[in-house]
């Protein structure tokens, strides 16, 4: 009888750590959901004379603008090419989200690296898919 109860205490416990387990998974992998579309992202952030980017990489983008440039390419990240290789996207992506968050920081000589980084041409002729 002892050692029925210990089994189903050892049941139990392994039951309630895989139902934690899957459900620290399922928030995990919601997380890696991209918090803005690419639409949003290349309209906003992106594109244009009023774009966060425009406005971090001419040095005249306000702390919160800056954070803001950071979670665009924070979301760009988590985005799918329309086309091309992934490991060209995420390596270009990756560099991006450096530059913003290091000019984020404050260092003044990543400005240059996030003009580089963000060349639009650079990007698109090899992801950017055809417009439909």
């Amino acid at each position: 009888m002892r050692n029925t109860r210990i089994i189903v205490s050892a049941l139990a416990t392994f039951c309630v750590a895989a139902v934690t387990a899957t459900s620290l998974f399922n928030v995990q992998a919601a997380d890696k959901k991209a918090a803005y579309s690419m639409e949003e992202i290349m309209k906003t952030g992106m594109k244009g004379d009023t774009s966060t980017l425009k406005k971090v990489v001419d040095g005249v983008a306000t702390d919160a603008e800056k954070k803001q440039l950071v979670e665009y390419c924070k979301a760009l990240t988590l985005q799918e090419p329309s086309k091309g290789d992934a490991a060209s996207w995420k390596a270009k992506t990756a560099a991006l989200l450096a530059a913003a968050e290091k000019v984020a920081a404050g260092d003044k000589a990543a400005i240059a690296t996030l003009k580089e980084t963000s060349n639009c041409k650079a990007c698109h002729s090899v992801h950017k898919g055809d417009k439909k």
